[in-house]
C-alpha cells in the first residue's frame, strides 16, 4: 500500500479524526501494536487509521474514548465524518479503482467510464454541458489503463438496458461503443450482464455505484450529478454488497446479455 502524507486536520473531518487518533496514542505513550490489542486490530491497521488509509469501527473508537478519557470525542468525530461531503472523494475513488483487485459496478444511466470509447465519453461530457472537454476525455481515457494492467482486476458490470439503447452521440458513436463493450466482454476477467427492462423496479433504480476491493478491503463510490460519495464504513459497505447481489438476481445471464448487446448494436448500424 502506498504511503500517504500526514493527514491535514483542516482538510476534512476524516483527517481530523486520523490526527486525533495519532495525537492521543502518542500522548499516552502507546505503540500501534498496543492500541491494536485494545481494539482487536493489527498494528498496521492502527497505523492506517492514523494516515487516513482505513477507517475504524464505531465500537473501536468508543473503546479508545474510554482509554484516553476523551468522553465521546472520537465517537462524534467518526459520526460526523461519515456524513461529511468531501470534494476529494471522486479523486480517491479513481485511485482505488486503479489499485483494485476486484471491481463490482452497478450502472443505471450511462456506459460506465472504464468501458467508454473516446467518442462516447466526448458525447457524454458535451451533452452534460461540461467545459474543458478535451481534458476530461483525456483523463477518462487514462482511467482505462487499469484494464490493461499486468494483473488486471476482476470486474463484474451490471448494466441497465436503457444505457445500451439511448443514442448518446448518435448511431455511429453508439455502434462503436457497443462493439467495444462486446470486445471487453471477451476478456476472462470481465463479466458483463444486462438488467433488462422487464426486470421492472429493482434496487439498481436507486442509482449507480461501484464496489472496489483494495488490499482485501471494500470501498464504495456512489455516483451523483453534483459530486458522489465515497463509503468506507464497514456496515454500509456490506449493504451495498447485498444490493449488488440483489440487482444481479434480476440481470440476464451472460450469454443472453451478449445477445441483447448485439441486437441493440445492430439497430445503430
Amino acid at each position: 500500500m502506498p504511503l500517504r502524507e500526514r493527514p491535514d486536520p483542516r482538510s476534512s473531518l476524516w483527517d481530523l479524526l486520523a490526527s486525533h487518533l495519532h495525537f492521543l496514542r502518542v500522548k499516552h505513550g502507546l505503540s500501534c501494536a498496543a492500541v491494536g490489542e485494545l481494539v482487536n486490530a493489527s498494528r498496521q491497521t492502527v497505523s492506517h487509521w492514523e494516515s487516513g488509509l482505513r477507517k475504524p469501527h464505531e465500537w473501536q473508537v468508543k473503546i479508545l474514548d474510554k482509554k484516553y478519557e476523551t468522553g465521546t470525542l472520537l465517537e462524534y468525530l467518526l459520526y460526523h465524518a461519515k456524513r461529511e461531503h468531501n470534494p476529494s472523494w471522486f479523486a480517491d475513488s479513481v485511485e482505488y479503482e486503479g489499485r483494485a483487485t476486484e471491481i463490482r459496478i452497478a450502472e443505471l444511466s450511462w456506459i460506465h467510464g472504464l468501458f467508454q470509447t473516446e467518442a462516447y465519453a466526448r458525447a457524454v461530457f458535451r451533452e452534460a454541458d461540461f467545459r474543458e472537454i478535451d481534458h476530461l476525455v483525456e483523463t477518462r481515457m487514462k482511467r482505462r489503463q487499469v484494464l490493461d494492467r499486468e494483473d488486471p482486476p476482476l470486474i463484474w458490470l451490471l448494466l441497465d438496458q436503457g444505457a445500451l439503447e439511448q443514442p448518446v452521440g448518435g448511431s455511429s458513436v453508439m455502434y462503436e461503443q457497443l462493439s467495444h463493450l462486446l470486445e471487453l466482454a471477451e476478456r476472462p476477467n470481465i463479466t458483463i450482464r444486462i438488467v433488462p427492462r422487464s426486470a421492472g423496479g429493482h434496487p439498481g433504480r436507486n442509482g449507480s455505484f461501484k464496489i472496489m476491493t483494495v488490499d482485501r478491503e471494500d470501498r464504495v463510490y456512489i455516483e451523483a450529478s453534483e459530486g458522489g460519495r465515497l463509503v468506507q464504513d464497514h456496515s454500509e459497505v456490506r449493504s451495498f454488497r447485498v444490493r449488488f447481489e440483489r440487482i444481479g438476481d434480476r440481470a440476464l445471464p451472460v450469454d443472453a446479455s451478449i445477445t441483447l448487446i448485439k441486437e441493440v448494436m445492430e439497430r445503430f448500424k
